[in-house]
């Protein structure tokens, strides 16, 4: 998903947090061996592009995606996210 160039990374994280969602690396999530934990970073890729790549939890609403849709300041969502790894 992209936010508007006015939305800053934290607001755009705080928003994303407080619908239920996380954020995401899928390319690490799905390799084997399973590396080593880290935190993703997304802060920088965040500043480039003006995109976060996030995972549904168990506190998402079934209507996660009306509701990211309607979050201010989202311009696109890709749903489902297909990474190239």
């Amino acid at each position: 998903m992209s936010f508007a160039r006015s939305v800053t990374y934290d607001a755009s994280l705080s928003a994303m947090n407080d619908l239920g969602f996380r954020l995401a690396d899928p390319c690490v999530e799905r390799a084997e061996p399973k590396p080593v934990w880290r935190s993703p970073d997304a802060g920088q890729v965040y500043a480039a592009s003006g995109a976060l790549i996030l995972a549904t939890t168990g506190a998402n609403s079934t209507r996660w995606l009306d509701q990211i849709r309607a979050a201010p300041g989202v311009r696109t969502v890709e749903a489902p996210y297909a990474p190239a790894c």
